[in-house]
């Protein structure tokens, strides 16, 4: 069993609708508990910011957009892994949960136009059977964003979710050299039901030194 925390320097990101960002006298905090025994292990993180930033946006309905500050908001979230090795087959389970720190990219659409926070979750399953130099995977993952009051009301084409699935195979031609081909199905969806989905095949090899 190990557990440990540190203390980080958090940086600056730019998140559509807003401009958020992370000011150098605010540090971030990051956590984890991990517990592993024969071929698994299970493992909790935990993450904490605050976040400044301002949101342009006509509150008013004048034509003129107001500034509302986003001052000293703390952001946080939390992921839950479990891995499992039996033999030639290793399994992976992981889920997530935010408050604040966005989708798809770090503090990206973390925030609704006037301040509120965003809830984002989502999780991946991952399966891989290995005999000798020949290794198939699949895996599964999907992320989502919720809408707050105010995004319901005007943002009602608000990025949704995504999710993919990837079907492999990898052939360890030297211990440092693997050829791979894949197969993903991806899929995209906003708050309005729009759909938009991607079929993507990928042929070749990956060098580790």
């Amino acid at each position: 069993f190990t557990a440990t925390a540190g203390v980080f320097q958090t940086i600056d990101s730019l998140s559509s609708p807003s401009t958020v960002g992370v000011g150098e006298s605010l540090p971030g905090f990051h956590g984890q508990l991990r517990y592993e025994w024969e071929g698994a292990f299970v493992s909790l993180n935990a993450v904490t910011l605050e976040v400044d930033g301002i949101n342009d946006i006509d509150t008013n309905g004048n034509g003129i957009p107001d500034d509302q500050s986003i001052d000293d908001e703390r952001v946080y979230g939390v992921d839950l892994n479990y891995k499992q090795n039996l033999g030639a087959i290793d399994f992976l389970i992981s889920g997530y949960y935010t408050e604040g720190l966005g989708s798809v990219a770090y503090l990206f659409d973390s925030f609704d136009a006037v301040g509120n926070k965003r809830d984002s979750y989502g999780g991946l399953v991952q399966l891989t059977y290995t005999a000798g130099k020949n290794k198939f995977g699949l895996n599964y993952g999907i992320s989502y964003l919720d809408q707050t009051n105010y995004d319901e009301a005007n943002v009602p084409d608000l990025f949704k979710s995504n999710q993919k699935v990837t079907a492999g195979y990898y052939y360890s031609l030297t211990p440092n050299l693997t050829l791979t081909t894949e197969y993903s199905y991806a899929e995209s969806e906003n708050h309005a039901g729009d759909q938009y989905d991607a079929n993507n095949v990928n042929v070749g090899a990956f060098f580790a030194f």
